[in-house]
């Protein structure tokens, strides 16, 4: 079956139309895919950009958290170290205080008392007393026998003192030891200061910090 030249024409037309339409639909499609890739790309980078304005946000609450633990923690560190300051300065007033004590008429009787409390303390009939070379000179015999008599006034019993033949303590104050050497009690100024340091820190509280 022959074909005219008409028909041919019209052929030729007609796949050059679909060709047309095809390749548009191509393009459209292309273009679509274009836009759809685009449009992803752009909610992927607000995406990211909201993540990384969330991460910024997380880690700007948690320096501000950080720096006001951290500045409070430095103001309790501050805050130690004024009181610190302080008991020391008092503590130290305090021994200040006492060695002055040494040179007056009333020391004698200050010692008797830190003698008596030791002994009573101690518990021992016999004990043995040493002491900074200032409270040495000061325990002499008689001191020793007043100071035996005034034990046995306050708690009823008796207890035998005496002077340590072994050299002199360096801090003020006394310690008193049992004959045998085992067991003694320490009145010594650093060491009553550290037995009352509870008392002493609430006067400085109540005085500085109330």
């Amino acid at each position: 079956m022959k074909t005219s030249s008409g028909d041919r024409a019209e052929l030729i037309s007609g796949i050059e139309n679909d060709a047309k339409q095809e390749a548009a639909r191509i393009l459209e499609d292309v273009k679509k895919t274009v836009s759809d890739k685009q449009l992803s790309k752009e909610m992927q980078i607000k995406s990211i950009k909201r993540d990384v304005d969330k991460k910024i946000e997380q880690q700007l609450e948690f320096i501000e958290k950080n720096k006001v633990s951290a500045i409070s923690v430095e103001c309790k560190r501050i805050e130690l170290k004024v009181r610190e300051k302080i008991v020391s300065n008092v503590s130290n007033k305090i021994k200040e205080k006492i060695a002055e004590k040494a040179d007056s008429p009333s020391y004698p009787e200050i010692l008797r008392g830190w003698i008596l409390e030791a002994a009573i303390g101690l518990g021992e009939e016999e004990a043995v007393i040493n002491g900074s070379p200032k409270e040495l000179k000061i325990i002499t015999d008689s001191f020793l026998r007043e100071t035996e008599k005034k034990y046995n006034a306050l708690t009823g019993r008796n207890v035998t003192l005496k002077k340590t033949e072994k050299n002199p303590l360096f801090a003020q104050g006394i310690v008193l030891s049992s004959k045998d050497n085992r067991t003694a009690f320490n009145n010594q100024v650093p060491t009553r200061l550290m037995r009352y340091q509870s008392d002493i820190m609430k006067m400085i509280y109540k005085e500085f910090f109330a």
